[in-house]
């Protein structure tokens, strides 16, 4: 009697998309080999996964690997195949590994090529650690090459990154290996002209004269380029950015230690001169200080910012235009569906936009008054405490084991329905996915932190918000104001200028529960 066949799916990944054109032989040797491996072990393949854009150390993130993942751990398969196993993953980290956990409690094998890696054995889980040890050291030394030959071309005053990273009007030569500039370096010169000599400072105006975009004239003026030196004071460091569904991102930048920096000149004959440069940075760092100077002011601190969203969408609220010309001009909060950038996607917001003096007032008035005012506390922490309680019933009115039961037998629904062909694959992951989140959201459902039957919870809260809104009503500084509100409250929703409700800081609450049992003996202000 012949064996049944294994049913595997293959995955072939490359990480760039430039890996995964059709002038590159990536995905195609990588296929071919896959091939092969189906023929040669008589597999039953009922899927390709395609993957470009993700890089090996990063491949957990990927929706592609964590529904491979999923078909292995509930059966589906019985095997993956790969050209070779660093196209699965290239552990950067020791968690990196954990991602062959889901193979070795299944038992699915690993088909690398013309070997079978098995790592619920032993021999499977020794040679699967040495090779998958192997491919991420393959990627630590490939690193270290790569970027140590660049360090070396920038100390010779090379340019060893893409165009991309050159400033405007400047280019480089390959073939030459050197640095040029390019007809755009007169737009530079101009700008550089115009603030030395005219004393245009407005970016804006900048951007009118010369073409270049205001938002680029601030990293412009300032680049010692364009006075013949190159300078490297920063470099990407090990920490990604969170790229979207596993794909490629780039590494944050940091800064270099000063014996790490590199200075090196370019030009002989530069296109701004040093003097002209000088006086130039003088008179940006002249308004530079002016600027903080003016933030440093009172009056232009903005209380709700950080706490204030809207009632009419839930998104938070901004201040603009509050803090130029000292002060002067008057500030405005908006929902954020109503800025330029956003309005056009979101298509804005019935709320208005309301002056940043009489919002932040009402925000004042509440906090001084209504939150010190013991009727009103009283009030507010009693609905607290009947919200919560109200979620904690609602929460709890099936006991979590009878949910997780009935979830599992729709797992098993699913899996008869896809044996029976009742639905496709990609259906199967689909309901499978979202049922396993419902399990694991259960799974952690407990009830509140809140003991919504303890006294002197609720007395100590009402005790620290009466205190808490009289010591600010002592406030004058602004800065300290504004603190002060953010410790009390997260969340304060506006409708126009009127606050509708607030949530309470989430750690002014723990604070609370963790003092209650030591609650003093003073009396409490009591409602009238």
């Amino acid at each position: 009697m012949e064996a049944p066949q294994k049913t595997v799916v293959g995955l072939l990944r490359v990480s760039t998309k430039d890996q995964a054109d059709d002038d590159r032989a990536g995905l195609g040797r990588q296929r071919e080999v896959i091939n092969r491996t189906i023929k040669l072990n008589d597999l039953n393949c009922i899927r390709v996964y395609e993957i470009s854009d993700v890089s090996g150390t990063n491949v957990r993130n990927a929706s592609e690997i964590k529904e491979i993942l999923q078909l292995v751990e509930n059966g589906i398969v019985t095997g993956v195949v790969v050209a070779d196993l660093d196209r699965l993953l290239r552990p950067d980290r020791f968690e990196d590994f954990g991602l062959l956990q889901v193979f070795q409690d299944s038992g699915a094998i690993l088909f690398c090529g013309s070997s079978e890696i098995d790592l619920s054995t032993k021999d499977g889980f020794l040679t699967g650690g040495i090779r998958a040890s192997i491919a991420g050291f393959e990627l630590r030394l490939i690193k270290e090459r790569m970027l140590g030959a660049k360090e070396e071309k920038r100390r010779k005053g090379q340019c060893p990154s893409s165009p991309i990273t050159l400033p405007l009007g400047v280019s480089y030569n390959r073939k030459l290996e050197k640095f040029e500039y390019t007809p755009e370096i007169a737009k530079v010169v101009e700008a550089f002209r115009l603030i030395d000599e005219v004393g245009i400072t407005n970016h804006c105006e900048l951007e009118r004269r010369t073409g270049i975009k205001h938002r680029t004239l601030h990293n412009i003026l300032r680049n010692p380029t364009y006075i013949g030196i190159r300078r490297y004071d920063s470099k990407r460091g090990k920490e990604k950015y969170e790229g979207k569904n596993g794909r490629q991102s780039e590494r944050k930048k940091v800064m270099r230690k000063p014996e790490d920096v590199i200075e090196v000149k370019i030009f002989d004959q530069p296109a701004v001169s040093r003097e002209r440069f000088d006086r130039v940075q003088h008179i940006l760092g002249g308004i530079r200080n002016g600027w903080q100077r003016v933030r440093q002011d009172n009056q232009t601190i903005n209380l709700a910012v950080g706490v204030a969203h809207c009632g009419y969408c839930g998104d938070r609220l901004y201040c603009t235009s509050g803090k130029r010309k000292a002060g002067n001009r008057p500030g405005y909060y908006l929902c954020k569906r109503n800025h330029y950038l956003n309005k056009a996607k979101s298509g804005g917001c019935q709320m208005r936009s309301v002056p940043k003096k009489l919002l932040d007032e009402t925000l004042r008035k509440f906090t001084a008054e209504q939150l010190a005012n013991p009727q009103v506390v009283h009030a507010i922490v009693n609905h607290y405490f009947e919200t919560q309680k109200a979620n904690q019933i609602s929460a709890f009115q099936k006991n979590p084991s009878e949910l997780i039961a009935e979830l599992e037998k729709k797992i098993k629904r699913w899996s008869d329905a896809y044996d029976k062909e009742a639905i496709s694959l990609d259906e199967f992951c689909k309901r499978m996915n979202e049922t396993q989140k419902q399990i694991a959201v259960v799974k952690n459902m407990t009830p509140t932190n809140v003991d919504v039957g303890n006294e002197a919870l609720r007395e100590k809260m009402i005790r620290q918000l009466i205190l808490g809104a009289n010591a600010f009503a002592r406030l004058k500084d602004k800065k300290l104001q504004r603190q002060a509100i953010c410790q009390l409250m997260s969340k304060v929703i506006f409708k126009d200028e009127q606050i509708v409700s607030f949530q309470l800081n989430r750690q002014f609450i723990l604070n609370c529960t963790q003092d209650s049992k030591q609650a003093g003996k003073d009396s409490l202000p009591q409602p009238t």
